[in-house]
């Protein structure tokens, strides 16, 4: 969902059309999710790396943090803590939200370009 324009910021409506197309949900439920998908990518509300809170518009993913962190050289992240990341983050989108999906994709990213590993049927 945040994919394709990382940088633009999508509201709560536009998030609710994507996520719950015909289903009423409310303010909670988004929180919710979010909240369960920083858990999953070891983020933090207060200092975000993943998924920014925009006050009174919605939500970003945070490109700003990591375009600077490139530019300076990359920040170390320690392979026991990729490799525990990856694990706990794929566990728990078969867990949870492959099923809140309505189309998902999953691509392998480490190499020269992105390879298809797994689509929605």
């Amino acid at each position: 969902m945040l994919g394709p324009a990382p940088w633009r910021t999508l509201s709560k409506e536009q998030l609710f059309q994507a996520v719950w197309r015909n289903i009423i949900v409310t303010e909670d439920v988004l929180k919710r999710c979010i909240a369960e998908l920083r858990r999953a990518f070891d983020d933090d509300a207060r200092n975000p790396h993943i998924i920014e809170t925009i006050s009174k518009r919605g939500y970003r993913l945070a490109v700003s943090r990591v375009a600077a962190r490139v530019r300076e050289g990359g920040h170390d992240v320690p392979k026991h803590d990729v490799i525990r990341r990856f694990s706990r983050s794929w566990e728990d989108f078969h867990r949870v939200y492959r099923l809140l999906a309505d189309r998902w994709a999953v691509y392998d990213n480490s190499g020269d370009a992105p390879r298809l590993l797994e689509r929605s049927p």
